[in-house]
């Protein structure tokens, strides 16, 4: 009799476990390369560049997000991704940091959705890529 009670315990608890493993509501966080990624797939022909000497604003296609610092903040079903890095093209690289803010939402299968990002100003001071690596 004892053993069918401890049986019977013993799988009463792993059931129980197991529920509580499959209830988990808490969506997987993005890792930094995925949000990088979803920014640089969306964001060609936003940013303008403006070289030094030149006052003609052209377009930076193909973003690239160099030197990288994520930042995530959590609200209920919001995440907001702030990135600190030098951004540019194949040919052109911004002179300082600059700061974009990804925003997701939870969809109804409680994963993170890309759902655009914000810039402070889309106009920037930028320098030939070849002209940093001297």
């Amino acid at each position: 009799m004892r053993k069918i009670i401890g049986t019977t315990c013993l799988l009463l608890f792993m059931l129980l476990e197991l529920a509580a493993c499959g209830n988990n509501s808490e969506p997987m966080m993005l890792t930094s390369d995925k949000v990088i990624q979803d920014v640089e797939g969306s964001a060609h022909n936003i940013y303008l560049g403006i070289a030094k000497g030149n006052d003609e604003k052209f377009l930076l296609s193909s973003l690239i997000i160099d030197d990288s610092e994520v930042t995530m903040t959590k609200r209920k079903e919001k995440l907001d991704v702030k990135i600190t890095a030098f951004i540019g093209d194949s040919k052109w690289r911004s002179e300082a940091e600059q700061t974009i803010i990804a925003h997701y939402g939870l969809d109804k299968s409680r994963q993170w959705v890309y759902e655009g990002l914000s810039v402070k100003d889309p106009v920037i001071p930028v320098e030939l890529r070849s002209a940093i690596a001297e």
